[in-house]
């Protein structure tokens, strides 16, 4: 178990990154919401509190730059609010991917579930243009936004956007293409 000091409100904020980098490796992931309303943060928090994660550590810049430590045993999860870059960051060390889930998979601006994945214009395939023109795949158009990776995720009903580092590695979507050819076939044969 890790030494911690709970609730304990920082002067530095490299203090509090160097406590989330002493925790184990394991598996790192990152969560990034671009351009949050105000309601996001809390969200984000009573998420993670549902988790049984503590908060450990917080830190506040004149700015309203924000970042707080929670940790659950031999897990961390680092929030940080960048007022300047229009985002909040998510960073995870350890944790088993059930929380990343639950805070990339619904969007936390409309609590809608209905979600498409988003690629660069560049990195499309045949099978992508199809998965386009059914809805089921979205091109982010041009993003350059220096500090903030691109979004791979965006909310239909809203058009709130968001990354999720794990979810970045290339998938193959032409089981999702069948898949949704074969409901769509089902679809027009009732």
């Amino acid at each position: 178990m890790y030494k911690k000091e709970m609730n304990k409100r920082l002067d530095k904020r490299s203090d509090l990154i160097d406590a989330f980098y002493d925790y184990p490796s394991g598996i790192r992931d990152q969560i990034v919401y671009l351009d949050p309303n105000e309601s996001i943060l809390p969200e984000v928090i009573e998420v993670i509190n549902s988790f049984r994660y503590e908060l450990t550590m917080s830190f506040e810049n004149d700015e309203g730059e924000q970042d707080f430590l929670f940790t659950n045993g031999e897990q961390a999860i680092l929030v940080s609010q960048s007022r300047k870059l229009g985002a909040i960051f998510i960073d995870t060390r350890g944790t088993d991917g059930v929380i990343e889930q639950v805070l990339s998979h619904k969007c936390l601006e409309c609590s809608s579930e209905d979600i498409v994945e988003s690629i660069l214009h560049a990195q499309r395939s045949e099978v992508d243009e199809k998965l386009v023109e059914m809805g089921a795949l979205d091109y982010l158009g041009t993003f350059d936004r220096l500090g903030v990776p691109q979004p791979n995720y965006r909310c239909k009903k809203c058009g709130f956007r968001w990354h999720h580092l794990r979810d970045m590695v290339r998938k193959d979507r032409s089981v999702l293409y069948k898949t949704l050819l074969e409901k769509s076939n089902q679809d027009l044969n009732c």
